[in-house]
């Protein structure tokens, strides 16, 4: 991965955090991580279907699916190390730090 794209990489991750940063002043860190962890699971679910001509087809790359979601390979860490100093650090929900 080029330094351009793990740059925008985290630029996409702490945009996300962003978001569920400011919902915190409304709700609970455990109904923010909630609702984060169910907008993740449609938004991949429909990324992993909309790859698949149809629901047999799906069905059978259950374990191609999970494996692609568990095995993706990160970032650099010089480059996280890069990208955290270029940009203010807010609160992380459930404290996660965002290095990591």
């Amino acid at each position: 991965m080029s330094q351009d794209a793990e740059h925008e990489f985290y630029d996409r991750a702490y945009e996300h955090l962003r978001v569920a940063n400011e919902q915190l002043t409304d709700v609970s860190r455990g109904e923010v991580s909630a609702s984060m962890l169910y907008a993740c699971a449609r938004f991949n679910a429909w990324v992993s279907a909309s790859n698949r001509e149809s629901a047999k087809d799906l069905k059978g790359a259950y374990g191609e699916t999970n494996s692609c979601c568990v095995s993706r390979p990160f970032p650099s860490t010089a480059a996280k190390s890069a990208a955290s100093r270029e940009r203010p650090r807010g609160r992380c929900p459930a404290g996660m730090s965002p290095e990591r």
